[in-house]
């Protein structure tokens, strides 16, 4: 049984497969370092199981997360140009992976909750925290939600405090600055204003076979999150 007061970048490794002969792997050239890779290894079965989905990792981006470590140690895969603060703030729903494409910046200093089948396109913000105006060392974290289904466009830039219901678009290069919590609306422009509404009905709830919230299989996701993320993430 899993400790669950262990510390969470120890949980995160464990829960990574990474072996001491992985680690030292980081000195030969990324093909001989995969090769140590088990089949069954989690990189290699989340790429299997997971292929053709909107997110599909590869042991290259767990390499580059855990080994070479030139992306962020998330529990997600991370293209190595994007930015990751603060994993453990994030929780990310089945299919999604923030920082997945490239030139992203994920800013996790207040909590960060984003729903299931998220599609998240390059150069997305989402930030959770503003500096104070007086004292610039200071944040001031504000929690940002992203209901299921959504859909945030090239640039898109996702502001402290915001949150966005279900099946929402937001156009690329828009800028979120307030909350838009029904839903099945088209967002565009700076700030962000609804230029669209989307008919309900005719939205499709889909549901994948296989379920990963990152690399971890949706029945292990309670224990991991209860074990490695913020307290405030737990439930829902």
């Amino acid at each position: 049984m899993t400790d669950i007061s262990a510390d969470p970048a120890t949980c995160l490794a464990d829960r990574m497969e990474i072996s001491a002969a992985l680690r030292l792997s980081r000195f030969l050239p990324r093909y001989m370092a995969r090769q140590l890779m088990g089949r069954q290894h989690i990189a290699r079965r989340v790429h299997r199981d997971t292929a053709g989905y909107a997110v599909t990792g590869t042991p290259e981006h767990w390499l580059d997360q855990f080994v070479y470590q030139r992306a962020a140690k998330a529990y997600w895969p991370v293209d190595r140009s994007s930015k990751v603060v603060n994993w453990r703030n994030i929780k990310v729903g089945i299919d999604v992976a923030p920082g997945f494409m490239p030139n992203c910046y994920i800013q996790g200093i207040g909590l960060i909750d984003i729903g299931d089948y998220v599609w998240i396109a390059p150069g997305v913000h989402i930030i959770s925290a503003n500096h104070d105006i007086h004292d610039h060392r200071l944040h001031h974290p504000d929690r940002v939600v992203v209901g299921r289904h959504s859909w945030l466009g090239g640039g898109a830039k996702i502001m402290p405090g915001v949150e966005l219901g279900p099946f929402t678009i937001v156009a690329a290069g828009a800028v979120v600055t307030r909350s838009f919590p029904e839903g099945y609306q088209v967002l565009a422009g700076i700030p962000a204003k609804p230029v669209r509404q989307i008919d309900a009905a005719q939205c499709v709830d889909y549901a994948r076979d296989h379920r990963y919230h990152g690399y971890i299989p949706e029945a292990d996701f309670p224990a991991f999150a209860k074990q490695a993320l913020n307290p405030a993430l737990q439930g829902g």
